[in-house]
């Protein structure tokens, strides 16, 4: 929290890409309002537990975000939201989300998705299975990961203590793969959504990614 504020100062603009939901389903909230317990909810377990952007990010890239309505990842969005509250606290001024990347001023958010941004730049959905955890295995799928995340031409300057933390946790690793997704935001390349979608995306949160590519 302390390094980010340090960094987001006044007289430059910065982006924070978020790794964790930003919004919740829009019909869960509809849902719930008049729900009794005992009663069936009136809206369907996937309009209830996951957002346009998870379905679409799952259409797009076969991935399947974790449900932000129904996991456990809801107390990462809620923490996360605290988080970025805080910041705007501490910096006393908005931090609101970024919609477009020709429009940053101050400090703004957008919401990433490593896994998904692992897929759009190539790599296999078997990826963030294998470089989660502590084991040996784990250990050196990061370093091979980390190997060719390195030679990406947006990320050649991964070196020395970054490199090193990123072969010892898979935190460091997510975080970088997160600046990869930043950047692809501020390159334009990021895939926006449609006009018919952005209300509801400003309402549930938007997950920023490039399209999809080969596989590495």
């Amino acid at each position: 929290m302390e390094a980010i504020t340090q960094c987001v100062c006044d007289s430059e603009p910065a982006l924070l890409a978020l790794d964790a939901p930003l919004g919740w389903p829009i019909s869960m909230g509809a849902a719930l309002i008049g729900h009794s317990a005992g009663s069936l909810p009136s809206a369907a377990a996937d309009c209830m537990f996951q957002r346009q952007t998870d379905r679409l990010i799952q259409e797009q890239l076969g991935k399947k975000p974790l449900d932000v309505g129904a996991d456990r990842i809801a107390r990462t969005a809620h923490s996360a939201l605290r988080h970025l509250d805080q910041i705007r606290e501490s910096l006393d001024r908005a931090v609101p989300l970024a919609w477009n990347p020709a429009r940053i001023t101050g400090a703004q958010v957008i919401e990433v998705y490593p896994a998904a941004t692992l897929l759009a730049h190539g790599f296999s959905k078997t990826t963030d299975a294998s470089y989660k955890g502590t084991g040996s295995e784990h250990r050196k799928a990061r370093e091979k990961l980390t190997t060719k995340l390195a030679k990406n031409e947006d990320l050649r300057g991964i070196a020395g203590d970054v490199r090193l933390r990123m072969e010892e946790t898979d935190h460091a690793l997510d975080a970088v793969v997160c600046c990869l997704a930043a950047v692809n935001f501020l390159r334009g390349d990021a895939m926006p959504p449609e006009p018919d979608q952005v209300p509801l995306a400003k309402k549930e949160g938007w997950i920023w990614v490039s399209p999809g590519r080969g596989t590495q």
